[in-house]
């Protein structure tokens, strides 16, 4: 499967806006990213659909998980393969208060994407995260 570089800015850019929406505390928006019975993994658990996500990421900021969090993105890349386009990269998480910024987390992160209704969503997104030591 070719993939047009239209379509990996695309992908780049939802990869991108999730994690805004995620800094952003927005549960609904991180969830839209999915397709309806898409599938978000890591080791909290697995969560299907749009609504157990964001239920998900609701209980997760409620606990203050993401408080001061920013994530950065690097090492983005979208591997052409038949069935639809996997997407890799790293996660770096880190808290901004209190002072110093400090790394809290980092993660590999795999994403299968599709289309849905003509935009690129996430089909199953797995995150292995590791903790740093607090």
């Amino acid at each position: 499967m070719k993939i047009p570089i239209e379509d990996r800015l695309a992908i780049h850019e939802l990869l991108t806006r999730l994690y805004l929406a995620l800094d952003g505390h927005s549960p609904e928006d991180f969830a839209s990213f999915f397709t309806v019975d898409g599938v978000f993994c890591a080791i909290y658990g697995e969560y299907k659909g749009r609504q157990a996500i964001a239920g998900f990421i609701a209980e997760h900021i409620k606990k203050g998980a993401e408080d001061h969090a920013r994530h950065l993105l690097t090492n983005l890349v979208v591997e052409e393969l038949e069935s639809s386009p996997l997407v890799r990269c790293y996660v770096t998480k880190i808290r901004l208060e209190p002072p110093p910024i400090t790394i809290v987390a980092y993660a590999g992160l795999q994403a299968r994407m599709v289309t849905e209704n003509a935009s690129w969503r996430m089909g199953r997104l797995h995150v292995s995260i590791t903790l740093t030591p607090a």
